[in-house]
């Protein structure tokens, strides 16, 4: 063959074609399985499947549908139930499916029109309120363009798993709820539902230099130095000279409090210094 003329051995998958079309016919097979657990059931039942001709046959199908993801996951199942096994295979195919459609369920939570999202919950609610959910919001706003908008749905979010959707609703459209301070405990006993708070608040006035300030501090005590620079700077920037003065002395006196956040409130109180706030950039963080 030309093939061989040109390159020496063929491709499996060239070999495989020319001699044996039964493994293509059970890969097909095996592809046209749902739910998911008769597709797994079907592999485990014939396990020889799991093998280099079959990953041959998806590379060739790949290379007729190069924009089917459907067929690249499948390789990689196979690749993963190789190295592996098919139960790993699928537990590591549950956890991506988990992961892409909490991320596809968050992207639909930001993007609604606020009159929306109640349904937008109802409809994903055991993703947007699931472990994956909260981990993602977080390195959502770690990696982020941290807009008002976004950090007060991902505090609606938080406050939905500590109080359940409809209170969590219904404070977000508490003001005096919302602007009640959190307390010194929320910093020696501090909880998720604090900087939920915290982030409704700030993210739904992003002029009240108060609720920046409370924004900025909790955020940094929970280790988000990004987010409390931004959230002070904020605070300074809407301020009057005397606030900003009182407001650096309580960052002092906090010290007291979190000995241990010493260095990042010291952080926080020269930036509330900067005199031109309009202008100045904001010193780097600890």
């Amino acid at each position: 063959m030309a093939w061989d003329d040109a390159r020496g051995s063929q491709p499996i998958w060239l070999r495989y074609l020319e001699h044996d079309r039964s493994v293509a016919d059970q890969v097909h097979r095996w592809l046209m399985y749902q739910p998911l657990e008769e597709e797994e059931a079907f592999l485990a039942a014939n396990p020889q499947l799991v093998s280099e001709e079959t990953e041959a046959v998806l590379d060739h199908l790949i290379d007729d549908n190069p924009g089917n993801r459907w067929l690249h996951v499948h390789r990689d199942i196979i690749r993963a139930a190789r190295a592996q096994s098919i139960e790993y295979a699928y537990a590591q195919h549950r956890e991506l499916v988990w992961r892409e459609g909490t991320a596809r369920a968050i992207a639909a939570w930001i993007s609604a029109a606020e009159e929306e999202l109640q349904g937008v919950l109802a409809e994903e609610r055991a993703l947007l309120l699931s472990d994956e959910a909260a981990k993602q919001a977080e390195d959502m706003l770690a990696t982020s363009m941290r807009t008002p908008d976004l950090i007060w749905r991902i505090g609606l979010l938080t406050l939905c798993r500590c109080d359940g959707a409809q209170a969590a609703f219904q404070i977000s459209d508490d003001l005096e709820a919302l602007r009640r301070p959190p307390g010194r405990r929320a910093l020696t006993e501090l909880r998720p539902r604090d900087l939920a708070m915290a982030r409704i608040r700030a993210g739904r006035d992003p002029d009240d230099p108060e609720a920046a300030f409370v924004h900025a501090v909790l955020a940094l005590a929970v280790g988000h130095a990004g987010e409390a620079g931004e959230a002070i700077t904020r605070c300074a920037k809407t301020s009057t000279s005397w606030d900003r003065r009182a407001r650096a002395a309580d960052l002092t006196e906090l010290t007291a409090i979190r000995p241990d956040l010493e260095a990042g409130l010291t952080w926080l109180r020269s930036i509330m210094a900067v005199s031109d706030h309009a202008t100045a950039a904001a010193p780097r963080s600890p």
